[in-house]
């Protein structure tokens, strides 16, 4: 299509299985992109370091996942900034409160869901 050559290893290229469609639609990094995959991080990361005690800290304190949620859903945000087009102050402020919200909307899923496991 358009002469350029089919990269048949591409991760949105079909393949003749389905089921290796579907995988190749899910094993992508859009996938942690997607509120169900930062929360499945933060959450992770989180009872990892719980695990490791990191540089002898316990990361017990409800601070960590807040950080955490901080730190992913900021380098989304940086990370989707589009290169070809300008974007204006009025729609970085809205960029900003919107990942603010992310978040805190993260931190309470992480938060829910370890309370829920852990009974």
């Amino acid at each position: 299509m358009n002469g350029q050559p089919k990269n048949k290893a591409g991760d949105f290229d079909p393949d003749e299985s389905p089921v290796a469609n579907i995988g190749k639609r899910f094993y992508t990094w859009a996938t942690l992109g997607t509120f169900s995959g930062a929360a499945f991080l933060v959450g992770g990361l989180w009872q990892m370091l719980k695990l490791l005690e990191f540089g002898g800290l316990e990361f017990t304190h409800p601070g960590w996942p807040l950080l955490l949620s901080a730190i992913v859903i900021i380098a989304f945000a940086f990370a989707t900034e589009p290169v070809s087009q300008k974007t204006t102050r009025g729609q970085k402020a809205q960029k900003a409160l919107i990942t603010l919200a992310n978040a805190l909307l993260v931190f309470f899923a992480v938060m829910g869901g370890t309370a829920t496991v852990s009974g």
